[in-house]
């Protein structure tokens, strides 16, 4: 006999495939698009939006809709806060995919947003490179090392050397923007992940990966070389067991460390703001 477990697995899988033969059949959405939304967080939070909303007519919504806004006036808003397009392309040697160039060509935030938050945080334009890749990458040309050394049972403590074998360090992200605060969240030292995580306001902040705050860190270090998280470790959402990937800046040293959840007096909450919905 199926357990309820079992049961309730097939129920959740039948009524999936019913919804995507109706959407496809009936609505001619394509698989493409599905793609799309399975591709990118922004899609998937927006669809979340969206269904949560209750699915509000189009007409209705097209007026409320937030399209961005141009990627030069963030720049002009933001002023040195801002690691776009061409500061990827020179100090991480990427160039973007026509896919990537449309997905970035607006950024997700409104002025009045981005105004009252340019001199708090950093907005940069994330391209999928693994943390190998940022490290290899920002060379000791520009006096800078990326080494993983620390609380002790991940990383190798003699030499800093990368464990490749961990997959959490091949995870690449998403071409996408981040607004990212350059300050570990108030009030966060000295405590639980779970009562970190209390401090923030869910609806208007996130926790980034440990990818999105390395390229962050790295890549604003490079084109301005102000340091972020500057002698501390900040936990990033990323965990490797049940060990979280902390992340921060030690003289010309971007230093990963993992920890428990548990509280430490030096590894406060790495943040950033949602996009706007």
């Amino acid at each position: 006999m199926p357990s309820i477990a079992t049961l309730a697995a097939d129920a959740i899988l039948g009524l999936a495939a019913k919804f995507f033969r109706i959407m496809r059949e009936k609505e001619q959405v394509t698989l493409e698009a599905f793609q799309q939304v399975i591709d990118s967080r922004q899609r998937r939070q927006n669809l979340g939006a969206f269904l949560r909303a209750g699915c509000p007519r189009f007409v209705e919504l097209s007026s409320k809709l937030f399209r961005g806004i141009p990627q030069e006036r963030a720049r002009e808003i933001m002023g040195q806060n801002f690691f776009g397009l061409d500061e990827a392309v020179k100090y991480f040697l990427i160039t973007p995919s026509h896919e990537q160039s449309v997905a970035l060509g607006e950024v997700p935030f409104s002025e009045e947003i981005l105004m009252s938050l340019r001199d708090t945080h950093l907005l940069v334009a994330v391209f999928p490179l693994t943390i190998p890749q940022i490290k290899s990458r920002s060379g000791s040309c520009w006096g800078l090392r990326v080494c993983y050394a620390t609380h002790g049972s991940v990383f190798n403590q003699n030499d800093g050397r990368l464990p490749e074998e961990l997959s959490i360090l091949q995870e690449q992200g998403e071409a996408e923007w981040w607004l990212i605060q350059k300050a570990p969240l108030d009030g966060s030292y000295d405590k639980s992940w779970e009562d970190q995580l209390a401090l923030t306001s869910p609806s208007e902040q996130t926790v980034p990966t440990a990818q999105v705050a390395t390229y962050a860190t790295v890549g604003h270090f490079l084109a301005t070389e102000e340091k972020l998280f500057d002698g501390t470790v900040a936990r990033t959402s990323s965990r490797i067991g049940q060990r979280h990937l902390n992340l921060g800046f030690f003289e010309s040293e971007v230093r990963l460390e993992d920890s428990g959840s548990h509280a430490y007096a030096n590894v406060p909450l790495v943040v950033a703001r949602r996009p706007d919905a």
